[in-house]
């Protein structure tokens, strides 16, 4: 039965799809009527939703892939229709009917207007039968891209081996911006920047030489067209210079150096600094080129010295530091006066108030308005005596102290010799006869002789204590010896141009020892200096933690035994050996050889304050007694003087000395000590007089007889 009698009607309950042979026929009260001819049918309905895969973009399109609906709702799918606003509006697809891919370059609202890169759209498909548009996919958002436009370069700031482009990009093509890539070959290569965004850092440039730089835009859809070329000129700070020699001056320090690289761009200044590197400055008058004269500093002031150059891109980097310190000479000794008697001078003075920035290493006088000097030994500390001069005379002594800088500024101080004493005869009294007491026997005074010559010797002058003096650190000049460091009486005063010192310190002379002798000095002050000898063929001395060993070597640079006696024996061709311990480390180490004042050689101690080193025999030196005398900074900072007596013989006697009785002097040599052969020698001049006054006495009366 029918759901109504009346056209048409709807028969329910069927299966889509399925072909049916239909036939419809009347019921009415007298029964079923005749039936219609049958007709095919079969039911249907819409299509079920396909379903989207993927989608690619493109210049001004979208490619959407698909899979076909699970049921075609029971009649075949002809085509598919698109949507881009979410199913709003639907276009039937273009091209194709039930391909699984479906290009879409219009909007749906229409299907004339073009998609627009970089625009999201809503896309939606359905499947199309004979029942119509099927259900709808599910929504998915995409846009058409295409690759970037080519930026245009509007300027370009050079750096160090680089430069910095900004741009313009009239479009992305739809896609954001991946990276910006450069090339200064033309466009053969590319090299990406450090980002996408103007501007842009370009690397890898060569300082100080022109190159024209392009740039183009890369995004997902890959890179676009090159902007146009500008020219870059990349240029940097200036390399580090190189200090090549610190010379020191009267405030100023001189800085010869090397020039590093420009790095592109012209240096316009040096700047410097003498804290080694935490500030600088820049010269009043810019410095381009060596050398760079450093002023107003300290002397004596240790300065950190580092110089940098600077061009229009800044201060580059700095030289490595060197250590120096400015310096001049001293100043005038303070205060000076002389005091005169017949034929002598003594001068006290007061050491300068400012040594220049370098240690005193002595002092120098002058008589002569200063033509010529006279040196100092560091033993005359503070006062001083210049004999044989004239009686009754003027005399100027200008007086100076030398460092390593040089001699430094005069001080003079005047005084007028006294006349010579005149003798008073003394009438003899006649002898009264009494009891005459017996008188201590006192000892004679020790003769010295010259081994060679057998004359005598200057005896050694004795020592006081002495006030210190500022420890020197470089010798630069020799000492000469002064003729005098005692005092006569009888002084009177003087013009001196500076203020008398309010205390008068003793002297230190230098000393001339017998073999048998040493010596020792801490800043002019004497201290105790123990003996020993090492081997039979050196000696050592000892004062504090400081040794000296000295030891003497023949032609054939084999060390010669000392005499018999354990004393030192010079010879001219012979070389003296010396060997220093706990000195200053690297510090001047001076020998010298007295009487006349010979500076042998000045060395440098090692870091231990050692050193081990060999020096000729002066040549000149004359045969006899001699003081050798080494000299240096010990390890607390104070001038250290060792000292010892030596002989010199000739170079024929190739054993050492034979032994003496006494003390060990070369043969010929009498002993320092042996009062009984200073006695023997003595007696034998009075003999010698003795036989002539009596000679004479014979030929004067024989003379008188004959005239009788």
């Amino acid at each position: 039965s029918a759901t109504s009698i009346n056209s048409p009607f709807t028969i329910t309950g069927l299966a889509n799809g399925t072909t049916y042979l239909v036939s419809v026929r009347h019921i009415n009260s007298n029964g079923t009527g005749a039936a219609a001819v049958a007709v095919v049918g079969k039911p249907r309905t819409r299509a079920n939703a396909p379903t989207i895969t993927s989608a690619t973009s493109s210049d001004g399109s979208v490619t959407v892939n698909f899979t076909a609906p699970s049921s075609d709702g029971g009649d075949t799918i002809t085509t598919y229709q698109y949507s881009t606003d979410s199913g709003a509006t639907w276009s039937t697809r273009a091209f194709g009917t039930t391909e699984t891919f479906l290009g879409i370059s219009t909007l749906s609202v229409d299907g004339a207007t073009p998609l627009v890169n970089g625009t999201n759209y809503a896309i939606k498909l359905r499947a199309v039968n004979g029942a119509g548009g099927g259900v709808a996919s599910d929504v998915l958002l995409v846009s058409p891209f295409t690759r970037p436009a080519a930026p245009v370069i509007t300027s370009i700031t050079p750096g160090d081996a680089s430069a910095d482009v900004a741009f313009t990009l009239p479009t992305d093509g739809g896609s954001a911006l991946t990276s910006i890539e450069f090339s200064v070959d033309a466009g053969v290569t590319w090299t990406p920047t450090s980002g996408a965004t103007s501007p842009v850092q370009i690397l890898g440039l060569t300082n100080g030489v022109t190159q024209s730089v392009t740039i183009r835009a890369v995004n997902i859809a890959g890179a676009g067209n090159a902007s146009n070329a500008v020219n870059a000129y990349a240029s940097g700070r200036p390399g580090a210079p190189v200090i090549t020699s610190l010379t020191a001056g009267n405030a100023t320090l001189t800085v010869d150096f090397t020039a590093g690289s420009e790095n592109g761009a012209t240096v316009t200044n040096v700047e410097y600094s003498t804290d080694g590197g935490t500030t600088w400055t820049a010269p009043a008058s810019p410095v381009t080129t060596s050398p760079l004269v450093i002023t107003g500093l300290t002397n004596g002031t240790v300065y950190s010295t580092r110089i940098r150059a600077v061009n229009t891109n800044g201060s580059g980097i700095a030289s490595d530091a060197v250590l120096s310190k400015p310096f001049t000479v001293p100043s005038a000794p303070a205060a000076a006066t002389a005091s005169p008697t017949a034929n002598k001078i003594k001068v006290v003075y007061e050491p300068p108030t400012s040594d220049g920035g370098q240690a005193i290493i002595g002092y120098e006088y002058s008589l002569d308005g200063g033509t010529t000097w006279v040196t100092l030994p560091l033993s005359s500390l503070r006062e001083f005596t210049i004999e044989n001069l004239a009686d009754s005379s003027n005399y100027t002594v200008k007086l100076r102290a030398i460092s390593a800088a040089g001699s430094g500024d005069m001080i003079a101080a005047q005084a007028a010799t006294q006349p010579a004493p005149v003798p008073v005869v003394t009438p003899t009294p006649a002898p009264t006869p009494a009891v005459t007491p017996i008188a201590t026997p006192v000892a004679a005074p020790v003769q010295r002789v010259d081994p060679v010559t057998q004359t005598p010797a200057r005896a050694p002058t004795a020592v006081t204590a002495a006030p210190s003096l500022v420890t020197p650190t470089k010798k630069t000049t020799k000492p000469k010896s002064n003729t005098s460091t005692g005092s006569t009486s009888g002084s009177t005063s003087n013009n001196a141009t500076a203020q008398q010192p309010t205390s008068t310190p003793a002297v230190l002379p230098v000393p001339e020892l017998a073999p048998s002798d040493t010596f020792g000095s801490t800043d002019g002050r004497k201290v105790d200096v123990k003996i020993e000898t090492i081997a039979d063929t050196s000696v050592r001395l000892s004062s504090g933690t400081a040794q000296l060993t000295v030891a003497v070597v023949g032609a054939d640079n084999k060390p010669m035994p000392l005499d018999p006696s354990g004393h030192l024996v010079l010879r001219k061709s012979g070389r003296i050996a010396l060997q220093v311990k706990q000195f200053a480390p690297m510090s001047e180490v001076r020998m010298y050889v007295y009487s006349t004042p010979r500076l042998v050689g000045t060395f440098m101690t090692d870091a231990t304050g050692s050193l081990d080193v060999s020096a000729a025999v002066p040549s000149a030196l004359e045969l006899g007694g001699h003081t050798l005398e080494v000299r240096g900074p010990g390890t607390d900072g104070k001038e250290l003087s060792l000292a010892i007596g030596v002989t010199l013989i000739e170079d024929s006697s190739t054993s050492g000395p034979e032994s003496n009785t006494g003390t060990g002097q070369a043969e010929g040599t009498p002993t320092v000590n042996d009062t009984e052969g200073t006695k023997g020698t003595s007696n034998l001049w009075w003999l010698v007089v003795l036989i002539l006054v009596l000679a004479l006495g014979l030929v004067l009366i024989v003379r008188n007889r004959r005239r009788d």
